[in-house]
């Protein structure tokens, strides 16, 4: 059985329903955009209603892993055996059900790190944070990536406290470069030397698609063990 067992990013479903009405309003035109020139990520408006369907991961979604497969195996299998369990149905037919895990089997493992280096508006003056990396390091099948990044403040002297809300973009020199496409708002602040980590990126968050095209150092896979840090030299 293909397609990866479901997982869930978030914990909470009311923050994925607060950020699903708030992006539908803007894609509405109902409040200002909250995502890259207002980026439907698959959904646009159409004489005044939604069109379209979304084409990100449900990143909140219930059962997920095993209780998902617990259910899986525990439904009524046909119409025709409506009493008797898929479960059962397997073993009495002797078959085995293997199944693809997919990025469940790394819920919670990896975080990809990049350093701050700039912070500029585009021409039509839109706030930018610009990163140590590019859009191919960290890419999926979704359309962007809805896990909210965690902000590693560096030196404090001299460094600007007030809100800021922006853009991560990388450093390919394409109009399009996002590292995510959602305006993100940093309440304390982004300065150079920061480090911003995006959580939970093990799972189908590959840089497969990277090249040393932007002049800059590959990334580097750093592996966390019992005894320390271990930079890992196989297979970037």
């Amino acid at each position: 059985m293909g397609g990866g067992i479901p997982m869930s990013y978030l914990n909470n479903e009311a923050e994925w329903d607060a950020f699903e009405a708030a992006h539908k309003s803007a894609i509405l035109h109902q409040r200002p955009p909250i995502t890259w020139r207002n980026d439907g990520f698959g959904r646009r408006e159409e004489a005044g209603a939604l069109a379209g369907t979304r084409n990100t991961y449900p990143y909140f979604q219930r059962p997920i892993r095993g209780d998902w497969l617990r259910a899986l195996v525990a439904a009524h299998a046909t119409t025709h055996t409506p009493n008797r369990a898929l479960s059962t149905e397997l073993r009495d037919r002797g078959l085995h059900l293997r199944c693809e895990p997919g990025r469940s089997l790394l819920d919670g493992c990896g975080m990809t790190l990049a350093k701050v280096l700039f912070r500029k508006k585009s021409s039509d003056g839109i706030p930018l944070v610009g990163l140590e990396m590019n859009r191919t390091q960290c890419r999926s099948t979704s359309a962007d990536f809805l896990v909210d990044p965690i902000l590693v403040r560096g030196d404090q002297s001299g460094r600007p406290n007030s809100p800021f809300a922006g853009f991560l973009v990388g450093a390919y020199c394409v109009e399009d470069e996002l590292i995510l496409r959602r305006k993100l708002n940093f309440p304390h602040g982004v300065a150079v030397g920061d480090i911003v980590a995006l959580p939970n990126t093990a799972g189908y968050l590959m840089h497969i698609l990277e090249s040393e095209s932007h002049q800059l150092p590959l990334a580097r896979n750093i592996v966390v063990r019992d005894d320390g840090l271990v930079e890992d030299d196989i297979g970037r």
